[in-house]
């Protein structure tokens, strides 16, 4: 398998880790391939990069016994990691040595989910929901498949919500046009998930390859909003977590906790 690792270059997004002493940064074990191609990702522009190195799995083994020493939390990102075969096997690398799992998703494949989950090997799933409408979906996420981007999606957060083991971190991208109202059509999507938090990621233009017609929002509008939201809908309290810039990626004094 071909990964970008990058030792604590990640914060962890959900206050329970945070609360519970977890070091403040996670190792990020970046796969080299994924199936969507997202109007606001950086990844389609770096994925060629000669960056990614092929590990055989004693030599996976080795960087993770090193990495450890550097703190314990692992995050296996992308791309989109459960496209790769050799997850569960790598996944099982970590826990064996002691460490500890995360896996950002783009919840394309619940029948991996599904599978991880029986396996009881990751405590933080992170699930990109790429709009609040199927069709939203389909447009940001570059695949012309509602099954896929959207009906998978939903399915892979119910199958993570069922399971009492682990939490899930729901993140939407919003742009300047984001409101109230979409926040709100937001939560009500996830009202009905246990154990979830949800992450707002305020878009970040790519100045090396700028994206015509994306911009981000005010980041005073944004706090606004996400304050009179909070107004109305308490139970959300100490479960929204804003991420405003790229500094929080890995800065743990970054992240707004709301």
């Amino acid at each position: 398998m071909s990964y970008l690792v990058v030792p604590g270059s990640f914060s962890p997004k959900c206050p329970l880790y945070v609360k519970n002493d977890f070091p403040t940064n996670v190792h990020s074990i970046s796969y080299c391939k994924c199936n969507f191609m997202c109007e606001f990702c950086f990844f389609k522009y770096y994925k060629n990069t000669n960056k990614y190195i092929n590990y055989s799995a004693e030599q996976f083994e080795l960087l993770v016994n090193q990495l450890l020493s550097k703190g314990k939390m692992f995050k296996f990102t992308g791309g989109e990691p459960t496209l790769n075969k050799n997850l569960i096997r790598d996944l099982y690398i970590v826990k064996k040595a002691g460490g500890e799992c995360f896996l950002d998703t783009n919840g394309s494949s619940p029948q991996i989910i599904k599978q991880l989950l029986e396996l009881k090997l990751i405590s933080l799933f992170g699930i990109s929901l790429k709009g609040l409408s199927a069709s939203e979906a389909t447009k940001r996420s570059g695949i012309d498949n509602q099954g896929i981007c959207w009906d998978n999606v939903i399915k892979s957060m119910s199958l993570i919500s069922e399971n009492s083991s682990c939490n899930l971190i729901v993140t939407y991208v919003c742009y300047d046009n984001f409101n109230l109202e979409k926040l709100i059509g937001f939560s009500k999507i996830l009202e009905n998930f246990n154990n979830v938090y949800l992450k707002i990621n305020n878009f970040q233009p790519n100045l090396d390859h700028p994206t015509p017609g994306l911009l981000p929002k005010d980041p005073t509008d944004l706090r606004q909003i996400i304050k009179l939201f909070l107004k109305d809908y308490p139970s959300w309290k100490n479960r929204i977590t804003l991420v405003d810039g790229p500094k929080a990626v890995s800065d743990i004094k970054e992240v707004i906790w709301m």
